[in-house]
């Protein structure tokens, strides 16, 4: 079992003071925490109605039509197992922290009117939808519209940590590494690694003691 003097050994030999390691651990805690609060809130910010025009949000879309559409398939796959022809017009409208798209298809008898949005950057975390089905000629009998967002975990779990980390790696653990390497430097220069003393070296400093690595 390390001892509490077994840590300050270990401490010592990395050149990292106990202190700054906890300092830099709650801060990469704090700063994942603060982005898993925004995640959400700022995805539930990016919410429009579904009825309005996506062209409102000022942005071209992408349109492919025929072979290229059909290509591109559905976005979602079909619920309780329906079968739905290939899409034969595929639009989709994106921006920061925003996707929708427009999916149709029409095949014989059938067809299928998908609206999605998904938002969230710079994994998705929110997902609406409204989708139509039906018979050609009887116009979409199904049709159904996600009330609530629908809540996509793998974006609630990593956008904090896409986010966060390099943040924290900016500002924590480059200059913490900074420091490392100055230390380093002074052990090999035979001065003392915490305070840079003249021929302290790696054993009890005369100028800061033991209590460097504190």
């Amino acid at each position: 079992m390390l001892t509490s003097r077994g840590i300050v050994s270990v401490v010592k030999m990395l050149l990292v003071k106990r202190s700054e390691i906890a300092r830099a651990v709650t801060a990469l805690i704090v700063i994942v925490l603060l982005c898993a609060s925004v995640n959400v809130a700022f995805a539930l910010s990016k919410i429009r109605s579904a009825s309005g025009p996506a062209a409102a949000y000022g942005v071209l879309p992408k349109q492919y039509i025929g072979e290229e559409a059909s290509r591109r398939g559905w976005v979602i796959d079909p619920p309780d197992g329906a079968e739905w022809a290939p899409p034969d017009r595929w639009i989709s409208w994106r921006r920061f922290g925003y996707r929708e798209y427009h999916v149709y298809g029409r095949e014989l008898e059938q067809e299928v009117d998908l609206r999605l949005q998904r938002l969230g950057w710079p994994l998705a975390v929110l997902e609406l939808r409204l989708f139509g089905s039906g018979s050609t000629g009887t116009g979409l009998q199904t049709r159904e519209w996600t009330q609530r967002p629908k809540i996509l975990p793998l974006g609630v779990l990593m956008n904090p940590l896409l986010v966060g980390f390099p943040v924290w790696v900016m500002l924590f653990a480059t200059p913490l590494a900074w420091k490392v390497v100055v230390r380093a430097r002074r052990t090999g220069e035979s001065r003392c690694p915490w305070c840079g003393y003249e021929g302290g070296g790696r054993g009890a400093c005369p100028e800061c003691g033991p209590v460097a690595a504190g």
